[in-house]
């Protein structure tokens, strides 16, 4: 960690706040999160098409799944 020190007799010096640890954290936990929100829209991308021009049952003259609704 940046903000705390460990001097060459073995003292520990606390950071100034004890919050300033958890900015680090934040930032990776939100980079996290936006990564995850862009792989869960291109999912759901996909089974929208899919499902779009899925037909039902055998290849006859049967709607497709989405416009039946």
């Amino acid at each position: 960690m940046r903000h705390t020190k460990v001097e060459a007799d073995g003292t520990y010096i606390k950071p100034p706040h004890a919050k300033i640890n958890y900015s680090a954290m934040v930032h990776v936990r939100s980079y996290m999160l936006t990564g995850q929100a862009i792989m869960l829209s291109m999912a759901l991308n996909i089974a929208t098409r899919y499902s779009s021009v899925r037909r039902q049952g055998q290849i006859d003259k049967r709607p497709a799944a989405l416009d039946s609704v």
